[in-house]
């Protein structure tokens, strides 16, 4: 008996288990082939009756809104838990703390410590993901990052088991937390400063992204970290490589950070644009650009993997 089987009625009403399940659907990028496994659970409780009836051997990648991910194009050899839209309760569980489940939307804490008149969150507005995947990159903008918010974190590990850690557990670095490797499930996010005009800074702020940023397009967000001193944008675009095309992915003529897909661009074609922009930016400035996106699959077929740190 497989697992669709065995577990299916296990999970609550609202849950859904998918087998051969096409990526594109899910992915900011619209491109990707299709996942061995694909699981939405509607409560934590199921993403552990999940897990303790997983092999521990096949690869598992948490999904938010499905931004900073680049599926393959061929079979995806995982296991994907898509936490959106299901795993999204919050509350304040104090005066001056916000509890939020993995799969609130980063806009959505914004505009809560906003409404509470709590500021130095505002940011999170123009961040296309949800908060599970800005605690594990440290998501941040203008000066701030999200884990100077973060009092403890709710977490699962691989065998199901749910607990809570004090923020202390972690280390925090741009766009980057060592840790324990165990999964975010909520946080509480403490606040000590209060702002009158939070609502009014995240209106400008989603004013200004639309004006610098390709919104409304198929894009990934951000491809590229910000080297020491320096913007991976404006160095790819002081390469000559701003509108840039490789079928249908193009190098955004917006801000040449984004990569955008044109209609019915491959992972091929934008792991192509990654590669070239990484070695003009390597040729011109001696700089190593990172890349922020996960990469989930290898493309072994067509020999195309661009794996970075």
């Amino acid at each position: 008996m497989n697992l669709l089987d065995k577990n299916k009625e296990q999970f609550s009403s609202g849950s859904v288990l998918l087998e051969n399940e096409p990526m594109s659907k899910y992915s900011t990028w619209r491109c990707g082939g299709r996942a061995k496994l694909f699981f939405q659970p509607k409560t934590k409780n199921d993403v552990s009756i999940f897990l303790k009836s997983y092999s521990e051997c096949d690869q598992i990648t948490w999904l938010g809104l499905g931004s900073n991910t680049l599926f393959i194009d061929d079979v995806v050899d995982a296991t994907i838990i898509a936490t959106s839209p299901n795993l999204s309760e919050f509350h304040w569980s104090a005066q001056d703390t916000l509890y939020a489940e993995c799969g609130v939307t980063c806009s959505r804490v914004a505009k809560e410590a906003a409404k509470k008149c709590w500021g130095g969150l505002e940011f999170l507005a123009g961040i296309p993901g949800v908060l599970g995947g800005a605690l594990t990159m440290n998501a941040g903008a203008h000066g701030s990052e999200i884990w100077s918010f973060v009092s403890a974190v709710e977490v699962i590990d691989r065998k199901g088991t749910q607990f809570v850690l004090n923020s202390k557990e972690y280390s925090p670095s741009y766009r980057c937390i060592d840790g324990p490797e165990l999964w975010f499930l909520g946080a509480w996010l403490k606040f000590n400063q209060k702002v009158s005009n939070g609502t009014e800074k995240i209106r400008s702020l989603l004013e200004k992204r639309k004006l610098t940023q390709p919104t409304g397009s198929s894009t990934c967000g951000s491809v590229f970290k910000n080297p020491d001193g320096g913007y991976a944008g404006r160095m790819i675009d002081e390469c000559g490589l701003k509108g840039y095309r490789i079928g249908d992915a193009q190098i955004s003529d917006i801000h040449a950070n984004f990569i955008v897909n044109r209609g019915n661009a491959s992972a091929y074609q934008i792991l192509e644009l990654i590669k070239l922009a990484r070695e003009e930016v390597k040729r011109k400035f001696h700089i190593e650009l990172q890349t922020e996106i996960c990469q989930v699959g290898t493309e072994g077929s067509q020999n195309c993997e661009v794996k970075y740190p």
